[in-house]
């Protein structure tokens, strides 16, 4: 696969990013800050990185609910909005989420509707797990959206447990992918794990969305290293659902040291690279952190009336 080196290493340093800030944002919630129930994406990487890749400024990307802070990686958007709670933005594509599992999916298959009535060159992203994609408004929007031919790629994102149950326990076929074939539409599996081949996957669903092909179903097969949620400090969080060794293994098996070999096995990354590289990170999540909390917090009413004017 044909990618340009500065893209490899992008999406090295957007995936090391992505794991610092979760480590601070848990800091941060472990000190008081009011984040509710601090939910995390540990060891899945790789999947927000390969999208963020394949997307422009004016496109839309709905994270899982786990990597709403991985906005930051889409163009148009950098840490600081991270930490200051400037994320909602129709013409920087991102349209909020909902916390009600699955019920924003009709929002940003609305997106999608939008870019085709105006003949728009835009393209929508939208990710969940696998928990969230029985619920009846995923179905909703994959038949609206097969039914019009909508530019919209939907990743389900597998992380092996829907909160304390293995997937297999709920789905009774090996490959989720093949739900893609009930709505007539193209679907893939690939190890979301593997930056380079989730990011090729995408960049071909994407481009086919981009140029009136339609949707697809892409899984992406990874490894929830954290638990379902953390509770307050003190408190109790039931982790006794996975097999003895599992997380372990999947431990070892991470996006972020696999890509790390691949970089240095292409001769890429040096030893000092890495250590260079989380030094800058550390230090540009520090700044982020200062710069994001000085910021005007959004006046969502202009929102409200954009959204009218649109109508």
């Amino acid at each position: 696969m044909d990618v340009p080196e500065e893209k490899l290493l992008w999406m090295y340093r957007t995936m090391v990013t992505t794991r610092k800030l979760y480590e601070t944002m848990y800091e941060m919630y472990r000190h008081g800050s009011s984040l509710g129930n601090f939910v995390a994406g540990e060891g899945e990487e790789a999947i927000p990185a390969a999208i963020c890749a394949n997307l422009r400024r004016e496109d839309s990307y709905k994270p899982n609910f786990r990597q709403t802070s991985c906005l930051f990686a889409k163009e148009g958007y950098e840490l600081a909005d991270i930490f200051s709670g400037n994320l909602f933005d129709a013409e920087r594509g991102y349209l909020g989420f909902s916390l009600a599992l699955g019920e924003d999916v009709g929002v940003y298959t609305g997106f999608a509707l939008a870019a085709q009535m105006r003949g728009a060159d835009q393209v929508c992203v939208c990710t969940f797990g696998e928990g969230t994609a029985s619920k009846g408004s995923i179905h909703e929007a994959m038949v609206v959206a097969a039914a019009w031919q909508l530019p919209i790629v939907f990743v389900l994102q597998n992380n092996q447990y829907c909160g304390g149950t293995r997937y297999s326990k709920v789905y009774r076929f090996d490959d989720l992918a093949d739900r893609a074939r009930g709505y007539g539409i193209p679907g893939r599996s690939v190890d979301g794990n593997d930056v380079m081949a989730t990011y090729a996957v995408v960049r071909e669903f994407v481009e086919r969305a981009r140029t009136g092909g339609g949707p697809g179903l892409i899984v992406a097969e990874t490894y929830r290293l954290s638990p379902y949620f953390e509770r307050a400090p003190g408190e109790i969080v039931i982790e006794g659902y996975r097999p003895e060794g599992e997380l372990e293994e999947a431990r070892g098996n991470g996006p972020i040291p696999r890509f790390r070999k691949t970089l240095s096995g292409l001769g890429l990354l040096t030893e000092a690279d890495v250590e260079r590289i989380d030094r800058e990170v550390e230090d540009e999540i520090a700044r982020a952190m200062s710069d994001g909390r000085q910021r005007p917090r959004v006046d969502y009413d202009q929102y409200i009336q954009y959204a009218v004017a649109e109508l």
